[in-house]
């Protein structure tokens, strides 16, 4: 199962890597008519980098954990890269597109770090829903009308619920600036 931890130890990886140089960028390609799938090429500043294989190794755990349109985990986590960066040498022509993303080392760390803060979010509160109101929700996923219906299933307080919610936000705030902090 994935979970903040996976992601935690998967960003300390990548950053392993780019702390020697993150001269390790992707250039990729899509051809029209196949189904939004780019085909990736991971390339080094540096001739014979042994770090592009260290890598593609840690990419295609992070693909095969996220999913995607893509047959190779290492495509689907640099396309999941792509689309929340900047591309640069972006080129397109009849019947083909592509580019270049550079520094994908410190953007996988980047990357790992969300999900990571994503997973800690779902792990609270799945700590916190009780085990009930969690059958319910994923045997019949579907929109609650009615408030009513959610305090009698979920049997908190109002003052609990309250407390909940503050604790929420503060562990969002501090994982939040614990991660910007991260970054610098």
């Amino acid at each position: 199962m994935v979970d903040s931890v996976f992601w935690r130890n998967l960003g300390n990886n990548f950053k392993q890597i780019s702390n020697e140089g993150d001269g390790i960028y992707a250039e990729w390609i899509a051809l029209k008519g196949t189904a939004n799938q780019e085909t990736w090429y991971v390339k080094s500043e540096v001739k014979n980098d042994n770090r592009i294989l260290q890598f593609e190794a840690l990419a295609t755990i992070a693909g095969d954990a996220t999913g995607g349109l893509c047959k190779i985990g290492r495509d689907n986590w640099l396309s999941a890269i792509q689309k929340v960066n900047v591309v640069y040498d972006y080129h397109k022509a009849e019947g083909y597109e592509g580019g270049t993303l550079l520094q994908v080392c410190m953007k996988s760390v980047d990357r790992c770090g969300l999900l990571e803060m994503e997973c800690q979010s779902a792990e609270w509160l799945r700590a916190r829903i009780p085990a009930r109101l969690q059958t319910e929700l994923s045997e019949s996923p579907r929109e609650i009308e009615n408030a009513e219906e959610i305090s009698t299933t979920a049997s908190l307080t109002s003052k609990e619920r309250l407390a909940a919610d503050r604790r929420m936000v503060g562990i969002c705030s501090y994982q939040l600036t614990a991660f910007h902090g991260r970054r610098a």
